[in-house]
């Protein structure tokens, strides 16, 4: 291989070098673009179809789940650890069943407080007649449109702004 071979086959690996290079970013910006597209219609689909992923979508939350593959068993004489799905899945749902204990049969309420939650003669009961009417699209608005601008957003990441 000679001097101008040499230069020669560099400045092709050179071009080829480059057109690989630009290639790369374009595929990656297209790429990039598909992914956009792809999960700003996702997120359109599910304001209608699925409300629950497109909150946590917007909030950037992640929904977190507890696996549970073995359990510990001890309603037994001896414990023991099962790996049993079927099992695992028995004895969970059976705790979280009775873990807060029984409800008492007996909901009345103790003389002594019986006092404490007798109507009050001073207030006017005709006030709470309409607490169980539907909210009218109307009210909605007018309030939404009087909510302030500028306010910190909360917990919820959702500015009065964006509503």
């Amino acid at each position: 291989m000679d001097s101008l071979n040499f230069r020669t086959t560099k400045t092709q690996i050179n071009r080829i070098l480059k057109f690989l290079y630009n290639k790369c970013k374009y595929d990656e910006a297209e790429w990039k673009r598909d992914q956009i597209k792809f999960y700003s219609e996702q997120r359109n689909n599910d304001l209608v179809d699925n409300q629950s992923r497109m909150l946590n979508s917007i909030l950037n939350k992640e929904k977190r789940r507890i696996t549970l593959d073995r359990i510990m068993v001890t309603d037994v004489d001896s414990p023991y650890i099962s790996t049993d799905q079927e099992d695992i899945e028995r004895i969970a749902t059976k705790h979280f069943q009775t873990s807060a204990g029984i409800p008492p049969d007996d909901v009345s309420i103790p003389s002594d407080w019986l006092p404490d939650f007798a109507p009050k003669d001073n207030i006017d009961v005709s006030i709470y007649q309409n607490l169980m009417n539907p909210i009218l699209d109307s009210e909605y608005l007018n309030i939404i449109s009087n909510l302030p601008n500028n306010k910190a957003s909360g917990p919820s990441s959702i500015t009065y702004e964006a509503v």
